[in-house]
């Protein structure tokens, strides 16, 4: 192996040390290129705002709304990607509509504070079990056997020693019915439930065989004073008729407080 004399390291090394170093002015080439493409991009954004403001236009940040930047911190205008809340999705997230799913709730609870408590009355109130409260017998014949009893025999058949009837009608029958029907109001609704009981499924004079049911105090109302059946439903904050509301549904019952034990009676 040769061996220099200057030195005494052998040749073969040298010759690899050599070899090596054009390696490495390629690498530290390809270095300085990259850094200063990374350096022509950065500067390419404001050579462009500069050549487009260069007519006269407000300078403007990349990429930030154009409106007036008086108001930008030092920190905002330098910034190249800042969009001062400008986003769609930032937008749907901090200044949702008033409609918004998420007042929904807020809103409603604001609409029921504001209806009076008279007037929220008339849209919770719940129909009553008709035999908790009816004090009147809707009486139905077999057919051709409605008009072969009379009032008095009627009368006579709720008449017991515990109970009787105040009133009778006998023949009533509305347009779209076949058959006449006869109603029997009690004055008090445990005299009406023993007349259910007790009376259902006999005969009355002349006809064989009856059929007895509870029947609602507004429609016996109407029967009553001879008014025709409602086209419509009614509300059950309304009268037996017309567009009138019940005393305790109005404003001056509401103030008054007036506590009722009947969901018809007294009729005012």
């Amino acid at each position: 192996m040769a061996v220099s004399a200057m030195s005494g390291a052998p040749c073969s090394t040298r010759i690899k040390r050599r070899a090596t170093r054009p390696v490495t002015l390629l690498v530290a080439a390809a270095v300085a290129l990259a850094v200063g493409a990374a350096v022509q991009l950065l500067r390419a954004p404001e050579a462009s705002g500069a050549a487009f403001t260069s007519a006269g236009l407000v300078p403007r940040v990349l990429l930030s709304r154009r409106h007036d930047l008086g108001g930008l911190t030092d920190c905002e205008r330098g910034s190249l990607v800042v969009m001062h809340g400008g986003a769609s999705r930032q937008g749907k997230l901090y200044r949702p509509k008033k409609l918004s799913q998420r007042f929904i709730e807020s809103l409603d609870r604001r609409h029921v504070e504001m209806v009076p408590g008279w007037l929220s009355k008339l849209t919770c109130k719940p129909e009553a079990t008709l035999d908790k409260w009816s004090q009147t017998l809707k009486v139905t014949f077999l057919e051709g056997e409605d008009e072969l009893v009379t009032e008095d025999e009627l009368k006579a058949h709720f008449t017991t020693k515990e109970y009787a009837p105040e009133a009778v009608i006998v023949g009533h029958k509305v347009p779209n019915d076949k058959t006449a029907h006869a109603y029997v109001h009690f004055s008090t609704n445990e005299a009406c439930k023993k007349a259910r009981y007790e009376k259902d499924g006999g005969p009355v004079g002349k006809a064989t065989e009856v059929k007895v049911v509870y029947t609602d105090e507004k429609k016996w109302i109407r029967v009553r004073d001879g008014v025709a059946k409602p086209s419509f439903k009614r509300a059950a904050w309304m009268k037996a008729y017309g567009n009138q509301a019940q005393y305790e549904f109005t404003e001056e019952g509401w103030k008054n407080q007036i506590p009722r034990e009947h969901p018809v009676y007294p009729e005012e």
